[in-house]
């Protein structure tokens, strides 16, 4: 792990960046799906080289280390913009496909629509957390559901970020 080093990552984000920018490659049937950045790779490697150190069995060895992989890595991973797609869902379509839903199914999608959460936040929503007279709610635990039956395990106290937030009440979910 101490071979690899800052210049030697700039090598390799380099290589794989000219070589993802090449119309080779464009052409090889991966050009519309084409790579925009390294970011995973990097990210990959960060973790790994994360768990090296933390590991009590290269302890010793890896106790001077610092990661190799630098902010500027990311930049140069750069191959080319992210194509500009519409993720928007129109308000109109979404009451559309809310009222094909059954019951309880298009409450919690409604939910789930106008608090940007994951189901697991909204199946976890505490009338404790919820202040009707300011119309706030704060996504603070998550619903984990058993993955054979697909019933509730658990309430975790925090959702997947790990950090609480507050949400406006608006007309729709009041």
């Amino acid at each position: 792990m101490n071979e690899i080093t800052p210049s030697r990552i700039s090598s390799w984000v380099s290589e794989w960046v000219q070589y993802f920018s090449t119309e080779e490659y464009q052409k090889s049937g991966r050009g519309r799906a084409g790579r925009c950045n390294l970011n995973t790779e990097l990210n990959m490697f960060v973790t790994i080289f994360n768990w090296y150190k933390d590991s009590e069995q290269f302890e010793s060895e890896a106790i001077s280390l610092t990661c190799p992989v630098k902010k500027k890595h990311r930049k140069m991973g750069f191959i080319k913009p992210l194509p500009d797609k519409r993720k928007q869902i129109e308000l109109e379509d979404a009451f559309k496909f809310f009222k094909h839903l059954k019951e309880p199914y298009n409450d919690l999608a409604m939910m789930q629509f106008f608090t940007a959460g994951r189901v697991g936040e909204i199946a976890g929503l505490q009338w404790s957390n919820i202040d009707l007279f300011n119309r706030r709610m704060l996504i603070k635990e998550t619903c984990v559901w058993d993955q054979t039956n697909k019933t509730f395990k658990e309430l975790k106290p925090f959702p997947k970020n790990r950090e609480p937030r507050a949400v406006y009440i608006n007309d729709e979910i009041f």
